[in-house]
């Protein structure tokens, strides 16, 4: 905190000017204010800040665990990845953690299936299925939040580990309030 205040002078206008990465990192940097006793009007707007990132986690995580409970309800196995992960495992609140999508491996799950538990979630796929080879599948909910789900880790077919690997490797979570992979 210290640092960046010091690198770029005035952080109210450096934060005003600065990019959407940088807006995203504001609930991490009203959390740096506090604790070294920033105070005033940088406080009051970095504290507007996380409040607004709260209400937009509060909605991302409703969604969330939609996904994960229609997963779970259908026996299918299913392992988050990415930041709806890192939100419930690292942060100290997920609010901290800004999410702009849902990645879940699916591995070589039945598309039929999947696409039953994700029916009356409100998402619209936005790929077309071309088989059972199809590589990741897009969805988007109303509200506009992505979801994507992976049928492998990595792009390259050849560089990927079997879905059962990564799934007896995978830790039990909660996150976004349900038992999770």
């Amino acid at each position: 905190w210290l640092e960046w205040r010091d690198q770029v002078g005035d952080p109210i206008k450096a934060i005003k000017g600065g990019t959407r990465n940088l807006r995203r990192l504001l609930p991490l940097l009203h959390t740096a204010a506090e604790r070294n006793g920033v105070s005033g009007d940088l406080l009051t707007y970095l504290r507007m800040a996380g409040f607004r990132e709260e209400l937009r986690s509060k909605k991302y995580r409703s969604i969330l665990y939609g996904v994960l409970s229609a997963f779970q309800k259908a026996n299918s196995p299913a392992v988050v990845l990415k930041g709806a992960a890192l939100a419930d495992m690292v942060y100290p609140s997920p609010a901290l953690r800004h999410c702009h999508d849902i990645d879940i491996l699916i591995g070589q799950a039945d598309l039929s299936e999947v696409l039953k538990l994700l029916s009356g979630l409100e998402f619209r796929l936005l790929n077309g299925l071309t088989g059972r080879d199809v590589d990741d599948l897009y969805f988007e909910h109303r509200s506009g939040l992505p979801l994507v789900l992976h049928r492998g880790l990595f792009s390259k077919i050849d560089h990927d580990l079997p879905f059962s690997e990564v799934w007896n490797r995978a830790e039990t979570r909660t996150i976004a309030g349900t038992e999770s992979h």
